[in-house]
């Protein structure tokens, strides 16, 4: 699993920007094969105001 949010994080198929909250992004990618079917994979960051500036 690990290396799946990896994955997701690195390559996200879709990315989407918290409403309630600018410091959080909401990254998505499906996968096809898993134990019960088809399912998107959300990884969920937060960056701080002191990451946030070293950009």
């Amino acid at each position: 699993m690990e290396n799946k949010i990896e994955e997701t994080l690195l390559t996200p198929q879709v990315v989407i920007q918290s409403k309630t909250d600018s410091a959080v992004r909401m990254n998505y990618r499906f996968y096809h094969k898993t134990q019960v079917g088809g399912k998107w994979l959300c990884v969920v960051e937060k960056y701080t105001k002191k990451e946030m500036l070293s950009y």
